[in-house]
């Protein structure tokens, strides 16, 4: 069950370059959002000794249909297919939240709504980043919201700490930098605790980008140096060039979004 969820989230370059939309638009790197949920039905189906009825089977069956249908047709990457992809997701939560599913499953049923809840969100989150809708962007802030409370009460840190990263980009867009600022740092403790040192610079280069977005650039500066740092220790380089691209567009934001895609 140690496999993740990715989260791809689209950048594309737009055709008005400003300080702010840089910086939105290149919210670069992603968070995984726990374990894979598919695997842990699996897991549901094959190992338990529960004697379940078969109506339980049946709808754990349905839930890994549901959920591995939805996961291909986001894998497709149109409007249409998201939009698909979210009706599967919402039919799978729905399966999750039944009662005889959580009876028999206490735990494992949470972990699988609160999974989708996220996966529902990121979806959503894609969306908006082709369309730049914020209707969308404020749906996917409902999602993840919802699922925050399950992964803290049935306590795994790791899916908390990565949706707390989600949240921040999430209200980022959205253009409450108070609120971003909070849950990236939120995000930092749990990534600091689990010795995570790519989620760490992602999300110290995450609240570099809310300092940057408020003009406080000595401390942006400060949280792209403290990301880039790690980064170098860790070997991502790609990683490097991106911060560095941002660094450098503290100075000089016209060639930012150049220097990020070539970095990408």
């Amino acid at each position: 069950m140690s496999q993740r969820i990715k989260h791809h989230f689209l950048q594309r370059s737009i055709p008005t370059v400003t300080l702010s939309s840089i910086l939105l638009l290149w919210q670069v790197g992603t968070a995984t959002a726990g374990r894979y949920p598919v695997e842990i039905a699996q897991q549901v189906e094959t190992t338990s000794l529960q004697a379940n009825t078969p109506a339980v089977e049946q709808a754990i069956a349905q839930y890994r249909q549901l959920y591995t249908q939805a996961e291909q047709l986001k894998t497709q990457g149109t409007i249409g297919s998201w939009r698909q992809a979210i009706a599967r997701y919402e039919q799978a939560l729905s399966i999750s939240r039944r009662e005889d599913i959580r009876k028999a499953y206490p735990k494992e049923a949470r972990y699988l709504e609160a999974g989708t809840l996220v996966n529902i969100g990121t979806v959503y989150r894609n969306i908006y980043y082709s369309q730049k809708s914020l209707n969308d962007n404020q749906k996917a802030l409902e999602y993840y919201k919802q699922a925050l409370p399950i992964w803290r009460k049935y306590q795994y840190p790791s899916e908390e700490g990565q949706t707390h990263f989600h949240l921040a980009s999430t209200y980022l867009n959205l253009g409450n930098n108070k609120s971003s600022l909070v849950h990236y740092k939120q995000a930092l403790s749990f990534f600091r605790a689990e010795n995570n040192k790519n989620l760490e610079a992602l999300t110290l280069r995450g609240i570099g980008q809310v300092y940057h977005i408020s003009r406080a650039l000595k401390q942006a500066s400060n949280y792209y140096n403290q990301a880039l740092q790690i980064q170098q220790q860790i070997g991502d380089y790609s990683g490097q060039q991106v911060t560095n691209c941002l660094l450098r567009s503290i100075k000089e934001p016209k060639g930012a979004d150049k220097c990020i895609q070539q970095a990408l």
